[in-house]
């Protein structure tokens, strides 16, 4: 339901290297960690991440702001699937292919 937050326990656990960051936007790319429950047809495709308006960042303890970040650092996130009702495509900025995770917008 639009206006609300989600329900608690329904975020995902995602952890990959910062590839790629738009601050002004709050998006980021991150190359997903490799694990047993991925194809390998999959493996190192870029996921995009939007952060939440309410979102917080921490590196090295202490709270940062997206900037703040350098390319290359292994990040923990949470992550909530893309909204039903958004329909802005999915982006495909390597080689013209998008990631299965682009749910996770």
């Amino acid at each position: 339901m639009k206006g609300t937050f989600p329900p608690a326990g329904s975020a995902h656990y995602i952890q990959g290297e910062l590839i790629w960051v738009d601050h002004a936007e709050r998006e980021l790319h991150i190359r997903v960690d490799r694990n047993d429950s991925q194809p390998r047809a999959v493996w190192d495709l870029p996921l995009l991440l939007t952060m939440l308006p309410y979102g917080s960042i921490e590196y090295n303890g202490q709270p940062a702001a997206l900037q703040d970040i350098p390319l290359g650092t292994h990040l923990h996130t949470w992550c909530y699937p893309k909204d039903p009702e958004d329909d802005r495509p999915p982006v495909a900025r390597w080689h013209n292919r998008i990631s299965p995770e682009s749910d996770f917008r």
